[in-house]
């Protein structure tokens, strides 16, 4: 079928399910209440192993869209007349080989010679790379100033191949300073390769190490059409150990003996490997596929107001099998169900909107549903969205976002973007006499969540979330660790907050929040070097562009605007994020440095004094 005869038939059969449920409701329907068994019933369904994670660009995300969609007719909830019940967009969702792949390892007479997709495969690339350098041991390929520990002290790293163990020591011993057995940032792959290029590596080769192999554990990443390439502009690739392994034991280096020692008293053991080259060459091309937010309008009674609109949103994608953002390393390859992550704001989204959509007293402005796609690569639903919204920009008067709502500890709920409107404060807490949370609020409405996108463009914005636990992005976020009766208490807070913003006379005042980010929906935090810009994950154009800069940032104070884009800081050329992000690394609080930003098409260098993140 035709996409404008599937598009007539959806608006078809919403004009009679939204005239059945009209009918319905002049006869009486009482006010709509959100259950428990409901709240829970969605979470199941959408965070089930047969949606495998939903990931982005997968077939099980586009059949999340359509539940989603059929529970957004249901409610009585209309399309929009821009792009029907789906907007679609198009994102990366990995690379796929292309052209030559091949690595070489030798050291002296010996050589081996390694199979792209069976022993190894690239994890890391800036286009086509081919190199030939010597080859050193960087241990875990870790620098964690904090707990004392640098597996690059001592060597000389710049211009080489670096050998490194994935994940991190002392992996299942409760007492290790990495946080005992469970993995932290420091185990990521994104980690190791963005410090290996801070100390001047020419490329990655990562291995899973003899003490943390287990039968079940692959140690390479899938290699189907999709499969995730980071483009960090630093050739890496994971590769089988064991072939690896023989290699070095023919020049006395023993890597068995060296994790152990590592592991043993969490002291460094990297070092050179005499006579060791590697030639690589990397060749991969990006695959794209179309993604929907799935979105539904539900248009407001009064004449007056109407044409003012409420955002409500929450993401519906996740990490999909785990092989990009997942924090168990050795989950790769495992369902990320997602329960929590962001399976229950997305059962929020739905209830709320069957709240509203069934409810005889419709609202006075029109509210508008989304389930957003692309949030896990960096809020590229959302940003679409608010780029090209299908009612008038200016008529959109706030924006609700719930993004992990399913596990409350001890009726906590914290609250972010509380400041970028004059009226929230007040508003949540009349609203939380009746519920009675212990609200932590935030004023900034900056973080790492789909309201960020809104509030880059003055938009006033709440952030609604429960708060992080161990399950965050492993395969153990599962329906059944979600508080169903905490979820739905937050469910029905948020309803009650949003028919509040409903009723106000005059339409919410943005106020810019100076300040730094509220915390993440998801780990993060802790001191470290503050820049103070939002990224702009949605850009595909050399350099790091902006999305909003952070009030009283130092990026704000060195007169740094949205949309600057960012092509050099401190003498370092900048093509990416990721270059951006290992150049910061360099430097401490405290250090000015210069930057070259473009705006409008002109060149402009500015010194910024970087500050302490607290």
């Amino acid at each position: 079928m035709d996409d404008s005869r599937s598009n007539r038939l959806t608006v078809f059969i919403a004009m009679v399910i939204s005239a059945s449920l009209l009918a319905a409701g002049c006869a009486g329907v009482p006010k709509r209440e959100i259950t428990r068994t409901e709240f829970l019933g969605h979470i199941r369904v959408l965070a089930s192993d047969e949606m495998r994670g939903r990931g982005n660009g997968t077939p099980e995300l586009g059949r999340a869209a359509r539940y989603i969609m059929r529970e957004f007719l249901r409610a009585g909830l209309q399309p929009a007349e821009a792009f029907n019940y789906l907007q679609y967009f198009s994102i990366r969702i990995g690379s796929r080989l292309s052209g030559e792949n091949a690595l070489t390892l030798r050291i002296g007479e010996h050589e081996l010679d390694l199979d792209v997709g069976s022993d190894y495969v690239p994890i890391s690339f800036g286009g086509e790379q081919r190199l030939s350098a010597p080859l050193v041991f960087a241990g875990y390929g870790i620098t964690a100033p904090e707990i004392g520990y640098d597996d690059y002290a001592g060597i000389d790293a710049a211009g080489k191949a670096v050998l490194v163990l994935a994940l991190e020591p002392q992996r299942d011993r409760v007492e290790s300073p990495f946080e005992g057995t469970l993995d932290t940032t420091y185990a990521q792959n994104q980690h190791k390769i963005l410090n290996a290029r801070g100390h001047g590596a020419a490329a990655v080769i990562l291995v899973r190490g003899p003490l943390h192999r287990r039968p079940q554990d692959s140690e390479l990443p899938s290699m189907g059409v999709g499969f995730v390439v980071e483009e960090m502009g630093l050739p890496a690739v994971a590769a089988l150990a064991s072939p690896i392994e023989e290699l070095l034991a023919s020049a006395g280096f023993d890597l068995l003996a060296l994790q152990r020692q590592i592991d043993d008293d969490l002291q460094p053991r990297s070092d050179e490997i005499d006579g060791a080259q590697v030639s690589l060459c990397v060749n991969v091309r990006s695959v794209r596929r179309r993604v929907a937010n799935v979105v539904g309008v539900l248009p407001g009674s009064d004449p007056e107001l109407r044409h003012e609109v409420i955002v409500v949103g929450a993401h519906y994608d996740h990490i999909g099998l785990g092989y990009q953002g997942s924090m168990d390393p050795s989950g790769a390859g495992e369902v990320h169900n997602g329960a929590d992550d962001n399976a229950s704001g997305t059962s929020g989204l739905i209830e709320i909107a069957e709240r509203f959509g069934l409810d005889l007293a419709r609202p006075r402005r029109t509210i508008v549903f989304v389930a957003f796609a692309g949030e896990e690569l960096g809020l590229l639903g959302s940003t679409h969205f608010a780029a090209n919204p299908p009612v008038p920009a200016e008529g959109i008067v706030a924006m609700v976002n719930m993004d992990m709502i399913g596990r409350p500890s001890s009726d906590r709920l914290i609250v972010g973007g509380v400041g970028t409107a004059a009226e929230f404060r007040p508003l949540l807490e009349a609203a939380n006499r009746r519920f009675r949370f212990d609200l932590i609020l935030h004023d900034s409405g900056l973080s790492a969540s789909d309201h960020t996108a809104f509030v880059a463009r003055s938009i006033p914005a709440l952030f609604f979330f429960s708060g992080v636990h161990t399950d965050y992005h492993r395969p153990s976020d599962d329906w059944e660790r979600i508080d169903a009766a905490g979820g739905t208490a937050i469910a029905r807070f948020v309803a009650e907050v949003v028919s509040r913003i409903d009723h106000l006379d005059e339409r919410p005042r943005f106020v810019e929040v100076a300040g730094q980010q509220h915390p993440p929906a998801g780990r993060g935090g802790g001191e470290g070097t503050w820049f103070g810009s939002v990224p702009d994950f949605s850009y595909q154009g050399e350099g790091y562009r902006f999305q909003a800069i952070i009030p009283g940032s130092p990026a704000e104070r060195a007169g740094l605007r949205a949309q600057d884009i960012l092509i050099e800081f401190a003498g370092r050329g900048i093509g990416n994020i990721y270059d951006f992000t290992a150049a910061l690394r360099a430097h401490g609080p405290g250090d000015a440095v210069e930057v070259v930003v473009i705006r409008d098409g002109e060149r402009l260098r500015v010194s910024v004094t970087l500050a302490r993140r607290q």
